[in-house]
């Protein structure tokens, strides 16, 4: 609700400044842009909040690119129009009939389809990058490479291998897809960043504060599980199977920075990355799901619901010293 609020403000502003810089300096004019600004900016905003969740979602994220576009501006457009008729029906005026009305005031409408196209590319641009990313590459912020202390969590997938072998390349690549899209929510709920994606293992950040804060690196390892109960019978529906992943969790100093040419991306560079992995990997060993570092557990302790085990110390490959490692166990 606070959202579509905010929106229904920000609207109304941009109305009534777009008013009185196109038409002059006129109070009715005023009132009518904030009026249309207001009932444009708040319907999308029901629409982002609501409509664009769940299936729909799920909808726009497995069609193509240009697609997904289209019937986003499609929507917008119908969202603009319908603004303008409750506008000409609720305070009619000397320009007649609507037909009429919208001849009178197509540069509105010709500005309102250009702002709705361009605002839906901008966001499917920042839904192709990831959250952040896009303003992140336009303020420069990693342009340079700056040192932060970042929580990782690396998710891998429960035998892959055997699965690609099962369903054939095309069927596995198709489960994979929505294996990484029901883990988007709980993490991006949680405040954390999909780094990449690489093969069956995902990667996903947060700066510390936003990783430590309310146990969200660690909570949304549950929240993951849960997510794809809710989904099981789609999975053994469609492909028969029920996936399951191994989980590692660590905190520590990186490097983030802009790297490549023709293609850019941010890079994360550190024993906290490589640690990370090896802890993941580590969950074959001792036959867990979930392990998370000593350092980690000593920042947060035992989150409510989480049961903590301790497993000794441990020597990641390429680590010159042990760490202290401990299982995690989610009420499910």
């Amino acid at each position: 609700m606070n959202r579509i609020v905010s929106f229904g403000v920000f609207g109304a502003i941009v109305g009534i400044l777009y008013t009185q810089i196109v038409y002059g300096v006129d109070v009715t004019g005023a009132v009518r842009g904030a009026y249309v600004g207001t009932v444009i900016a708040s319907l999308a905003a029901v629409f982002e909040v609501f409509g664009a969740k769940g299936r729909w979602k799920r909808f726009f994220l497995t069609v193509p690119f240009a697609l997904a576009l289209v019937l986003r501006t499609a929507i917008y457009t119908s969202i603009i129009l319908g603004a303008l008729i409750s506008q000409h029906l609720v305070a009619p005026n000397e320009d007649g009939p609507f037909l009429a009305f919208l001849l009178e005031t197509r540069t509105d409408v010709v500005f309102s389809l250009i702002a709705a196209f361009v605002f839906n590319f901008v966001y499917a641009i920042h839904e192709l990058l990831g959250p952040k990313v896009l303003i992140r590459y336009l303020i420069g912020r990693y342009h340079r490479p700056t040192r932060e202390e970042r929580v990782f969590l690396f998710l891998d997938m429960v035998g892959s291998t055997r699965l690609t072998e099962e369903l054939g390349d095309i069927t596995f690549h198709a489960m994979l897809n929505d294996f990484y899209i029901d883990l988007t929510d709980p993490i991006l709920q949680r405040r954390g960043e999909i780094h990449r994606y690489v093969g069956d293992e995902m990667v996903a950040s947060w700066p510390v504060r936003d990783g430590l804060r309310n146990a969200n690196c660690i909570l949304v390892v549950g929240e993951i599980f849960g997510a794809l109960e809710a989904r099981r019978s789609y999975y053994e529906e469609t492909y028969g199977v029920f996936p399951t992943f191994r989980a590692g969790l660590h905190l520590g100093p990186v490097v983030i920075g802009e790297m490549g040419a023709a293609k850019k991306e941010f890079v994360f560079v550190g024993d906290a990355v490589n640690a990370t992995a090896r802890i993941e990997q580590a969950c074959r060993t001792f036959g867990k799901d979930v392990i998370a570092s000593g350092e980690l557990i000593d920042r947060l302790g035992s989150p409510p619901g989480v049961e903590v085990e301790d497993l000794g110390e441990f020597e990641p490959r390429g680590r010159s010293h042990k760490m202290r490692i401990f299982a995690l166990s989610y009420a499910r």
